[in-house]
């Protein structure tokens, strides 16, 4: 991202897309939709982000935006672990966050009580985070298992 002030992950599948933008702080928005052709246009369901690009088998470059922020971009296809995270969503009554990883790094932001906050790092091998003593799933996420 343009000044490093955000993290964008994107997921493909058959030409079904999600995406997830954060900057780690207050600024959030999953997205999906569809790539085809070249052309990849991603919305958020409450109309809070939106991504419109143009991609490769290598990369996908564009804008996204997230509330009042947009960035542009340029990222690279990348191989797990790096991807898109969420904490499981029968336990997110503990913890409610979502991560962009990339390269080892862990950028992500956790609802709690209505307001946006970084996210715990959470171990990407074993899949948990720890919350008040608790291991809490933390599952990746795809087209097919929505976010």
């Amino acid at each position: 991202m343009d000044g490093g002030a955000a993290s964008l992950g994107v997921v493909v599948n058959n030409g079904k897309a999600i995406a997830y933008v954060c900057d780690g702080r207050a600024a959030e928005s999953w997205m999906d939709g569809e790539m085809a052709n070249g052309q990849a246009q991603l919305n958020s369901a409450k109309a809070t982000g939106s991504l419109t690009g143009t991609y490769t088998a290598t990369q996908i470059k564009g804008t996204v935006k997230a509330g009042t922020k947009t960035w542009t971009f340029t990222i690279k296809a990348v191989a797990p672990p790096s991807g898109l995270y969420r904490s499981q969503s029968a336990l997110r009554n503990k913890l409610d966050a979502s991560w962009v990883v990339y390269d080892g790094k862990q950028v992500g932001v956790e609802k709690r009580s209505g307001a946006l906050q970084p996210a715990p790092p959470f171990d990407v091998n074993a899949r948990t985070a720890q919350v008040d003593g608790t291991n809490v799933t933390i599952e990746p996420t795809s087209p097919a298992t929505g976010y």
